[in-house]
């Protein structure tokens, strides 16, 4: 008998090992490597690191031909970076994805799970894609509020969107800017930014800010990165958060241009730019934010923001300061640079992490939609 069931093992074994393969084709993905071991049910993979200077890194990729009796286990050594994912992501459908607490020592990732379907998809945290960011656009049409035009098209036919969401354009208006995945692995940033979509464009949004109100909103910077699955954290020759001084790409001096043009027009009051710490989460991870422009004043105006926004939320992010201090082209220092009066009440970069929320639980993209709406309603 136990022959018999050794010998139905290897059969599974070897079938596993004969049907097994790696789903690339993703928007997102970056995967180099990846290796599969039927006996013992082990996936060993490499993710794609864009950048000899990459300090994190992002994976989003799908298996398929593995065993379904035991355990699936994934491995990966990851090499020049700093960071590893504490809270990777798993799917089956490639669409809603579970955070898994993995027990990896800090240079590798050893995560196991109980397989639900014979296809799974592992990312470094919930993948936000080019694809979805249109579909979410083209389902949440407003004309009365929103219009959209294409600042940029890449070199392989993506469109860099701006939006510009108010009731009505005419007159001069408070003019709040706000730009989001400047590094394309920092995919929670963007469920924060349809956040504060979703809450601009829905009827409980106050028709008062939206008459007093122009948001300009560039929803994705680096769409190249994003679609191919690269980082964009200090990608060759420079990151597009390093390219703000004298700008090297193209989309870079466009959204200056505009950024200038609109503060001619209107009276300009904040301004937001939406990053990741780390994609994947870390046990200690936070909601936080720079204060861009740190003069008395201005760094009491966003204090002032940021309790508001903790009467909403019930909890305060944590702000916090550039180590380096020293200039670098980052989007902090130009605006640090420029000079638009007393009417800029602040700018920010908000740095957001998958990580543990104050009631002690993961964050889920619900969770950050959910902060992006209450940032808007801070503002009402």
């Amino acid at each position: 008998m136990k022959v018999a069931i050794i010998i139905l093992m290897l059969i599974a074994s070897t079938a596993a090992a004969q049907n097994f393969a790696v789903i690339r084709n993703l928007e997102n993905q970056n995967v180099g490597q990846c290796e599969y071991d039927s006996a013992s049910n082990t996936i060993t993979f490499e993710p794609y690191v864009d950048s000899v200077n990459t300090c994190a890194v992002w994976f989003n990729f799908g298996v398929t031909g593995y065993r379904m009796d035991t355990v699936l286990t994934f491995k990966s050594k990851f090499k020049a970076t700093v960071h590893r994912p504490t809270y990777p992501a798993i799917s089956n459908d490639n669409t809603t994805f579970t955070l898994h607490k993995q027990n990896g020592k800090h240079s590798d990732l050893n995560l196991q799970i109980k397989p639900q379907n014979d296809t799974t998809y592992i990312a470094t945290g919930h993948p936000y894609t080019y694809t979805r960011l249109n579909n979410f656009l083209n389902s949440h049409d407003n004309p009365s509020v929103m219009s959209s035009e294409t600042i940029m098209t890449t070199k392989n036919g993506l469109d860099v969107k701006l939006l510009t969401i108010t009731k009505s354009k005419r007159g001069k208006k408070k003019l709040i800017w706000i730009i989001c995945r400047q590094h394309a692995f920092e995919s929670v940033g963007n469920y924060v930014m349809e956040g504060m979509l979703r809450y601009l464009l829905s009827d409980s949004c106050s028709k008062k800010l939206l008459k007093n109100h122009i948001f300009k909103i560039v929803p994705m910077v680096d769409v190249e990165s994003v679609v191919n699955g690269q980082s964009g954290r200090m990608s060759l020759p420079v990151d597009y958060n390093r390219d703000w001084e004298n700008p090297k790409r193209t989309v870079i001096r466009l959204i200056e241009d505009e950024i200038k043009s609109t503060a001619q027009k209107h009276d300009y009051k904040i301004f937001w730019d939406i990053h990741g710490t780390f994609p994947g989460g870390a046990p200690n991870g936070n909601f936080s934010y720079f204060d861009l422009n740190s003069t008395p004043s201005k760094h009491g105006n966003i204090l002032d923001y940021w309790h508001k926004y903790a009467t909403i939320s019930g909890y305060m992010p944590i702000p916090i300061s550039d180590n380096l201090n020293k200039y670098d082209g980052m989007t902090a220092d130009w605006w640090n640079e420029i000079n638009y009066g007393s009417s800029l009440l602040f700018s920010s970069t908000l740095e957001i992490d998958w990580a543990i929320s104050p009631k002690k639980h993961e964050y889920t993209p619900a969770d950050y939609i959910t902060i992006g709406k209450m940032m808007i309603q801070a503002l009402e």
